[in-house]
């Protein structure tokens, strides 16, 4: 009985200090109407009421101080109150704030609440009428308790309503004021809980002894789980925690003893000690988005070997892992901050890969992103996407990149609109390629080393001295365009946009090729196809033998033999990735986008995209493709 004393004593007492408006103070009491009331940092806590009025309207304003709080047990047991309004100051509703005002059937609150207190509404008239068939309370779509038992038989798994926006403390362990026994306060049958996108926050100590629980699911929308949330889960093997978490409190999973992987999916603040006690605790992996990350969110996690780090961190805060002996391996991306701390702090490193490009960026009321910062990019060749985590990417923000030491080519997707200062002092950045419809602010200031800028036709909108003044920048662009406008204007060179055909090698391997392929029988192409293209090229060669034939002639023959070249695909023209018979901006984005995954490539595809030939997609292709394209290297050369 004592250790059951102690426990009680423990929970409650752990309830009454995290709760937001419960802070240990010894603030004078005051008294305002019927109210009795604290301040505290320039808040007012409600701590009780001495009328007698059946409606009762708490005021949202004390001596200019908000009212934030209701403190424990400031209602309780009130005889005459039948409802009560609170104001939307109001965010925290302390532990049996109203408990057995047996008249009390209307309770209302804002959405501003995020913290309902255990046992805060038990043995109201409006607990009563709230309960219902399936053991729930909800109150103000908040649900405020299941049973453990309906209808004689325990509860293995509930369904969370969906809309219901807070799980109130102890909803799934208290369902009284007085208990006999300890088992009262846990629930043994409970193994599976699913958590719906509609919820925000999790008080503390809402699933406190679920023994049994093995199945967790915490789905997207969950921005809180406060303490001890899930203490003594003993059966839970693991737990994924979804993007939309913002904060991960302290002791939340405190003594679950099967815990073995937990997986972190987005950037939460990890308070000291959220992961703590967890003895059979071996791998965490926190995916990409987290920021910064201090390793005192771990505590006596004596089985622990490893932590995996996204390239996204790249600042450690200091503290340590005290009483998790056994971690000696932090996991990682190459070149990533998370190596530098190992290699520093006596860890062994082990690389899961080179560190992945991932973008920073904030999303606007259209869920368009903005980009405002990127970790692990290291390779010279940038792209902006047009799409980055299922979001359409509309800008990239002042200041981005700004200092950024690696870029050297940039590609900018279609209708993305580059703020002020995005590539500032970019000083290895040498060839810019805009996609159509980009709006370009004062974006490249202190880029010494542009030398190339290709501009759409469709871009008519970039700001004066976006780039250095009187630097050796070569607009390429299209002859009567806003490019070319801008080059004359700016001081700049300016040079067509070059679309570059098959080189004549190519004919000359064609010629062998049609030659071998008369004799063969193949689906794809008939004998008729074959011949039809031998003729077009010998009456090419021939126009181009007599020395006689028009510039006209010689075009309109050039012509014939592409169309017939096109038609098969048995030759395959280095850099034409996109298999349409030239060379264009296009292909050198299609071998970016497979470099990055968002774009797959047919195999005649893949061959074409290998431009130099060295048995593997890299950007030198890219870039081979744009110095084709811009003059700089020859056709000759892709021969």
């Amino acid at each position: 009985m004592k250790k059951y004393t102690k426990l009680i004593s423990y929970l409650l007492a752990a309830v009454f200090i995290v709760s937001s408006c419960t802070v240990f103070s010894f603030a004078e009491s005051l008294t305002y109407e019927n109210f009795t009331y604290e301040t505290n940092n320039g808040k007012v806590t409600i701590t009780g009421y001495t009328g007698t009025a059946e409606k009762i309207v708490v005021p949202g304003v004390i001596d200019s101080n908000p009212v934030t709080a209701i403190k424990k047990e400031a209602f309780k047991e009130n005889k005459t109150v039948k409802s009560i309004e609170l104001p939307n100051t109001v965010t925290s509703i302390g532990s049996k704030a109203f408990a057995l005002c047996d008249k009390l059937s209307s309770v209302i609150f804002s959405e501003n609440v995020n913290s309902i207190g255990i046992s805060a509404f038990y043995g109201t008239a409006l607990y009563e009428a709230s309960t219902g068939k399936d053991g729930a309370t909800y109150i103000n779509n908040c649900l405020i308790h299941v049973k453990k038992t309906v209808d004689g038989k325990e509860i293995t798994s509930y369904e969370i309503k969906d809309g219901t926006r807070l799980i109130a403390q102890g909803a799934f362990y208290l369902d009284s004021l007085t208990y006999t026994s300890e088992e009262e306060l846990v629930y043994p049958a409970l193994k599976s809980i699913s958590i719906p996108p509609s919820v925000k926050r999790i008080n503390s100590f809402s699933f406190y002894g679920c023994n049994m629980l093995t199945q967790l699911i915490i789905n997207d929308g969950v921005e809180y789980i406060d303490k001890n949330a899930f203490e003594k889960c003993s059966s839970l093997t693991n737990v994924i925690l979804p993007p939309t978490l913002v904060k991960l409190n302290s002791n939340v999973f405190n003594s679950c003893d099967s815990l073995t992987e937990v997986t972190v999916t987005g950037n939460p603040q990890l308070s000291e000690g959220a992961l703590n006690e967890c003895p059979s605790l071996k791998s965490v992996t926190f995916s990409e988005n987290l920021k910064s990350f201090n390793f005192n969110v771990f505590k006596n996690c004596k089985a622990l070997v490893s932590v995996t780090l996204p390239a996204s961190v790249t600042k450690f805060e200091e503290g340590t892992a005290v009483g998790c002996d056994s971690l000696k391996t932090i996991k990682g991306y190459t070149g990533s901050a998370a190596e530098a701390y190992a290699k520093e702090n006596g860890f062994s490193f082990t690389s899961i890969g080179e560190s992945p490009l991932v973008f920073d960026y904030e999303i606007n009321e259209s869920d368009e992103i903005t980009i405002t910062a990127a970790y692990g990019a290291n390779d010279s060749v940038l792209e902006i996407p047009e799409v980055y985590d299922e979001y359409t990417v509309k800008s990239v923000g002042n200041g981005a990149f700004k200092d950024n030491s690696d870029i050297v080519d940039l590609f900018l997707a279609d209708s993305i609109t580059v703020s002020d200062g995005a590539f500032s002092n970019c000083e290895k950045l040498r060839t810019v390629v805009l996609g159509n419809e980009n709006v370009i602010g004062k974006s490249f200031t202190g880029c010494n080393n542009i030398k190339a800028v290709i501009i759409p036709e469709s871009v008519n909108n970039i700001a004066v001295n976006c780039f250095e003044p009187d630097a050796d920048i070569t607009i390429y662009g299209y002859t009567g365009s806003f490019a070319e406008l801008y080059a004359n204007e700016n001081s700049y060179s300016f040079a067509d946009i070059i679309v570059a055909s098959a080189p004549e090698c190519y004919w000359d391997m064609l010629t062998a090729e049609t030659e071998k392929l008369e004799s063969l029988k193949l689906e794809n192409y008939t004998e008729e196809s074959v011949t039809a293209l031998k003729a077009e090229i010998n009456n090419l060669k021939a126009l181009e033998d007599a020395g006689t034939a028009t510039v006209i002639e010689i075009e309109k023959a050039i012509t014939e033999a592409e169309k017939a070249y096109n038609q098969m695909s048995f030759i395959i023209f280095a850099g034409d990735t996109n298999r349409d018979g030239k060379l264009s901006i296009v292909d050198a984005k299609w071998v970016l986008q497979f470099i990055a995954n968002t774009r797959t490539l047919e195999e005649d595809a893949k061959t074409a995209a290998d431009i130099n030939k060295d048995g593997k997609i890299s950007v030198v292709d890219a870039k081979w493709i744009l110095q084709v394209l811009a003059g700089i290297r020859d056709t000759q050369d892709i021969c």
